[in-house]
């Protein structure tokens, strides 16, 4: 038998759910974990809520809450949409806990250690009314390309341009509509994906072929287009914290937190952690193959973009059943004596778009994880 690790999308703290996000991805995920177990294979399905971002400090200020009360409260909530449709979670987990925390900063700290975070100096936008930098989503205005008028500053949702906010004509403060705007410097952190191009290209090659056309023909379209260095923190008082050596604000970088999209998909992992704490169970011998799973299977198709560069980015120790660079899951089948592992969706073209974001994602490995 078989152990499996089996997750579904983490459903964004902000807004009601609905029953196309549970079909899209929760219940799929929950048929496969029931199935498995009824096999007699050993299932944990994890899943939790995306807490961060710009939408949940929005969303908080439009229900008159600070954004921990609000994410509080739409957390137990969607918890208990999940309960009463009888969804199999293991562990229901938050990217707001501490697992999830220390993870990014450790995550961080490795990916820096070799060679692939900078400091950059930004010309970012400024409110003068609003008294603060905003963030890429804190800024709309009409897109470059295509003209659309509520185009936001990371993308536009019309012709899906990735853009930064200086990109934007006409922009203006999605916090309170003030124009009153101007460009300063500002100092973040940048994850170099262009790195590590060849060998996300490598990857992509060797594993989509059973990917869905559609999944595979955007993961080409980006990395055709090339993959670009990004900024992985952000001017949010809500967040994942940006530390320095000695655990407090990191000089230059005082205030700033991490991207969502980058801490999110640490998530995963962090969740993992938050069931064994409940449970008294081991959560590093689900993820590291050089720690215990012989295969390991996910649900979404995040494990199948980001992985890649993880390995080669953390450059993680050998091991007697793993090679260098790959001690963790992989969403490849395997067969053999070490049972099979199972992939409960193919990859979703949605999630393709990661590639050329998040190509290098955080490492998973290091002392002290």
């Amino acid at each position: 038998m078989a152990r499996i690790l089996v997750t579904s999308a983490l459903p964004y703290i902000n807004g009601v759910k609905h029953l196309g996000n549970l079909a899209g991805s929760m219940l799929p995920a929950d048929v496969w974990s029931r199935f498995k177990r009824a096999q007699g294979h050993e299932v944990l399905y994890v899943c939790a809520t995306d807490e961060h971002g710009t939408p949940a400090e929005l969303a908080a200020a439009a229900a008159g809450q600070d954004v921990k009360t609000y994410c509080d409260e739409q957390h137990q909530v969607q918890k208990a949409a999940g309960e009463a449709f009888g969804l199999s979670y293991d562990v229901f987990g938050r990217s707001s806990n501490a697992p999830n925390h220390r993870l990014t900063q450790h995550f961080a700290k490795v990916l820096e250690d070799n060679g692939l975070i900078e400091e950059r100096v930004d010309r970012m936008i400024y409110s003068i009314d609003d008294g603060r930098f905003l963030p890429d989503r804190y800024v709309e205005g009409t897109c470059p390309h295509c003209a659309y008028e509520k185009a936001r500053g990371d993308q536009c949702d019309n012709c899906g341009r990735l853009l930064d906010p200086t990109d934007l004509k006409d922009p203006y403060s999605a916090v309170s509509g003030s124009r009153n705007l101007e460009v300063r410097d500002t100092r973040h952190l940048y994850l170099l994906q262009t790195k590590v191009a060849d060998t996300v290209r490598g990857w992509v090659d060797e594993r989509s072929p059973s990917w869905q056309p559609l999944a595979r023909s955007i993961a080409y379209k980006h990395l055709d287009e090339g993959l670009i260095d990004r900024g992985i923190t952000r001017d949010l008082k809500w967040g994942v914290p940006v530390v320095g050596a000695d655990g407090g604000p990191r000089p230059g970088l005082e205030g700033k937190v991490f991207y969502v999209w980058f801490d999110a998909p640490i998530e995963y992992i962090a969740a993992t952690e938050e069931w064994a704490q409940a449970n008294g169970g081991d959560w590093r011998s689900w993820w590291r193959l050089d720690e215990g799973p012989k295969t390991s299977a996910t649900s979404s198709s995040w494990a199948r973009t980001m992985w890649p560069s993880t390995r080669s980015a953390s450059r993680p120790p050998s091991s007697a059943r793993a090679s260098p660079g790959r001690p963790w899951t992989s969403s490849r089948p395997s067969t053999g004596s070490t049972g099979t592992a199972a992939n409960s969706q193919p990859p979703r073209a949605g999630a393709c778009s990661w590639i050329r974001r998040w190509s290098c994602c955080p490492p998973t490995t290091g002392a002290g994880i």
